[in-house]
């Protein structure tokens, strides 16, 4: 679901960027497994996350808005964007936060690290011993082109 997710929004994104002549968007995409921990992250060269934006937006809806941590909630939490305009795929505030609840349904986390203007890396851990985790990644042969 997540990188079915991500690369509509990215292959989107990026036809957008070949409109206004920025062609070029790189994605790299890195797991690894500790000895308590299985790790994922998807890293983009993207515009980066305005986390000034996302402060003001979370103060305008009396969510936390304090800490960094407060900031990265408010970007997963349902109706939550920081788009004036929704689009077919981006800026209703539901894609982001559909993923954390499966991301929390399998036990896991994510982390938002991000920098305006360079890139955005999503960070996803899950607990190694958690079945919810490894019952949910698909087979090989599940796979599916989307």
């Amino acid at each position: 679901m997540l990188v079915n997710f991500y690369f509509d929004f990215k292959t989107l994104e990026s036809s957008r960027r070949i409109l206004h002549h920025v062609v070029t968007l790189s994605t790299a995409i890195r797991a690894a497994v500790t000895k308590d921990k299985f790790l994922i992250e998807v890293q983009d060269d993207g515009r980066g996350i305005d986390w000034e934006r996302v402060r003001e937006l979370a103060r305008k809806r009396n969510l936390p808005h304090e800490k960094q941590g407060n900031l990265g909630a408010a970007l997963l939490r349902e109706g939550f964007t920081t788009k004036q305009m929704a689009t077919d795929v981006a800026g209703r505030g539901v894609g982001m936060s559909a993923v954390n609840y499966a991301v929390k349904d399998m036990g896991g986390n994510i982390e938002l690290i991000s920098e305006l203007g360079k890139d955005t890396t999503r960070r996803f851990e899950f607990p190694k011993g958690d079945q919810r985790a490894t019952a949910s990644l698909p087979l090989a042969s599940q796979r599916h082109e989307g």
